[in-house]
């Protein structure tokens, strides 16, 4: 079974925290801004940030920013 883009885009995510992109600490752009980044919807990336604090990698602390927590 093929993933879904959100599951995607957060795996991408994940590396790019793992590979230093933003330091643990700093907060992310927001959904919309990386939504473009990754050329997907915002539906798609909001899905994807929702997984990843699940996974603890982020902290969702001023809606609709993300607050990196570090790596999960």
């Amino acid at each position: 079974m093929q993933k879904k883009i959100w599951h995607k885009v957060a795996e991408e995510i994940s590396l790019q925290v793992s590979l230093g992109k933003w330091p643990v600490g700093s907060i992310i752009p927001g959904e919309i801004e990386l939504a473009k980044q990754f050329n997907v919807s915002r539906d798609t990336m909001r899905k994807a940030l929702a997984y990843l604090s699940q996974q603890g990698l982020f902290v969702n602390v001023l809606c609709p920013k993300f607050f990196l927590k570090g790596h999960a």
